[in-house]
């Protein structure tokens, strides 16, 4: 039987010294067992690099891969053969690849070492390596394994994951604490490894197996639950169900988000958002950033970080969660009316990890385009054929890539708005700190006056050094104080501090209602960025690019064109037709 692997190599220094470790005369019968493909053992580095150098897109940090097969001693190989063996390999799953290939004969058992290039040959694109790729890459091996007479190696994952939660739920029982549970689990004869997964492993599997991966059950948190409530009767499945992958475990942030929900439903003002958030357990930071830090008692939480409401989403920021109170009726008909999901990230581990998660995954993101596109036909697209008395028969609802350019048009619209809107609100407020500004040096001006009055004709050269002081200090401040309130004069043309002070308040409630709208376009914008996400993002199944729709939106204007002139034409026909025969 032979058991495969493959390992990332990172930096110049670790494949030189990888080739050079396994081009060693003394484990490969002075080189007679080694073999190369497309490069050379001597210039490997350079080979490589020169295929690199042409890479198509810079992706990752790999430069090479090092791959290793080993044969058991109970199996009749021949070192020429394992050196065959390992060549077949390379050419049925990596043909395109640069690689060197050496096998030992050193230790007890037979085993091939392969370096391969991180880039192809041919179209110049990275190796991916992942579980999927490994299962392949194993599923070769063992089919050549087969054709040569040699042993494959049968899994007893399942075996060893049964077994794995039968110790648990003993070690579960015979614990009183985490602590001793892993103490427990090791004097079973496993190997335990804590971090972001719990893992175990003994002498019977070839590598370790996550306790999650038995189900949700068996997580590290619901263990040290069911150690600390033993007493009662805790059903844990013994089995992954096909739905375990897509629990969403809730996060600090998620509950954070769902506890904000809740709160705003019933708070009739600010203030008692903030009282009935602390009575929730939460600590609150209010100043430059909101921010909500849970309280559970728990020492490790007590030293966790606040988390600022900004960060969650536009919906929890300070300015959206005081709209949402004001207009609590506005903002809940909104979020009902405009319910739109952003389309999920698959990662590279879920797209070849699981074939079922990949489907599931790629028919919910179907569900939350095919959303986002019907948000575009139901409110953008009949008011934009009416707009520009487009013929509704020559325009295709189905067309993704259509509605897309009307709805850009109309996103473009909204952007522009927003940013208008930001502007003006941004000039506001800077014009209210001008006129504060005015107001803070007018009464400077009066209680710095006696003393620079004093100081105007003064000889500097016969101050003493105190009044020097005191000179360039006075003099500075109370010249800066006159520019300002000369500035301010010019520009609002009084400096009566009961005008400055009507100017200001007249300012600051026009701000407020600006604000109010600004919070308001800001929520309808965030609707029209989801969709726009939604329809170009690449796990879309039915993603199009800006370019794309514009294109197909000159094929409809065309079409339109066409359209009308043959309408024109078949006006004017019958025009002239009623002309001739002098019913005009």
């Amino acid at each position: 039987m032979a058991r495969t692997s493959i390992e990332p190599i990172q930096s110049a220094a670790h494949l030189k010294n990888a080739v050079k470790y396994i081009h060693d005369r003394d484990k490969t019968d002075w080189y007679a067992l080694t073999d190369s493909y497309k490069c050379c053992f001597s210039s490997v580095e350079i080979d490589f690099e020169y295929i690199r150098d042409m890479e198509v897109m810079d992706k990752g940090v790999n430069i090479a891969w090092h791959l290793h097969q080993d044969f058991s001693p109970d199996d009749d190989v021949t070192p020429e053969q394992a050196l065959e063996i390992g060549k077949e390999l390379m050419r049925r799953m990596y043909p395109n690849y640069q690689y060197v290939i050496a096998t030992h004969i050193d230790k007890g058992h037979i085993h091939n070492h392969i370096i391969l290039n991180s880039v192809n040959f041919v179209d110049y694109h990275k190796l991916v390596s992942n579980y999927g790729t490994l299962k392949e890459l194993r599923r070769i091996s063992d089919d050549i394994c087969r054709e040569n007479n040699l042993s494959v190696i049968q899994s007893d994952s399942k075996k060893n994951t049964r077994r794995l939660a039968d110790n648990i739920d003993k070690a579960i029982e015979e614990s009183p604490d985490f602590d001793s549970f892993i103490a427990y689990m090791q004097e079973l004869g496993y190997e335990v490894k804590l971090g972001s997964k719990l893992k175990f492993k003994d002498d019977k599997m070839e590598h370790f197996i996550s306790s999650k991966s038995i189900s949700q059950g068996y997580s590290e948190d619901m263990i040290k639950y069911r150690i600390a409530n033993k007493d009662k009767d805790i059903k844990v499945a013994r089995k992954r169900t096909r739905w375990d992958d897509k629990i969403k475990v809730r996060s600090k942030t998620q509950i954070l988000k769902h506890d904000i929900d809740s709160v705003l439903k019933i708070a009739q003002t600010y203030a008692d958002f903030i009282n009935q958030m602390k009575e929730r357990g939460y600590e609150v930071k209010q100043g430059e950033h909101l921010a909500f830090k849970k309280l559970t008692g728990d020492e490790a939480d007590e030293k966790s970080r606040f988390r600022r409401s900004e960060k969650i989403g536009l919906h929890y920021t300070e300015e959206v969660i005081k709209w949402r109170i004001n207009h609590r009726e506005e903002y809940e008909k909104m979020a009902q009316e405009r319910k739109i999901e952003k389309v999920i990230t698959v990662t590279d581990k879920i797209k070849y990890g699981g074939r079922g998660l990949s489907n599931w995954a790629a028919g919910e993101n179907s569900k939350r385009v095919r959303s986002a596109e019907n948000w575009i036909v139901e409110n953008l697209v009949d008011e934009w054929l009416y707009k520009n008395n487009y013929n509704s028969g020559v325009y295709d609802k189905e067309n993704a890539s259509l509605n897309y350019a009307v709805f850009l048009e109309y996103y473009d619209k909204k952007k522009e708005a927003l940013e208008k809107l930001e502007k003006e609100t941004a000039d506001i407020t800077a014009e209210m700190k001008n006129i504060q500004r005015t107001i803070k040096s007018v009464e400077q001006y009066f209680i710095l006056k006696p003393n620079a009055q004093k100081y105007v004709n003064a000889d500097y050269q016969q101050l003493s050094d105190a009044e020097k002081s005191t000179y360039k200090s006075v003099i500075s401040k109370y010249n800066y104080h006159v520019n300002v309130i000369n500035e301010g004069k010019e520009l609002y043309g009084t400096l009566s501090m009961k005008e400055l002070w009507q100017k200001y308040n007249s300012l600051k409630s026009k701000r407020v209602e600006m604000l109010d709208n600004l919070t308001k376009e800001k929520l309808d914008f965030d609707t029209y960025e989801t969709v726009k996400y939604n329809m170009e993002h690449e796990d879309g199944i039915c993603h199009c690019t800006r370019e794309e729709a514009e294109e197909h939106m000159q094929y409809f204007l065309e079409a339109e064109k066409r359209l009308q002139e043959k309408i024109q034409k078949k006006e004017n026909r019958k025009k002239n037709i009623k002309n001739f025969l002098g019913l005009g």
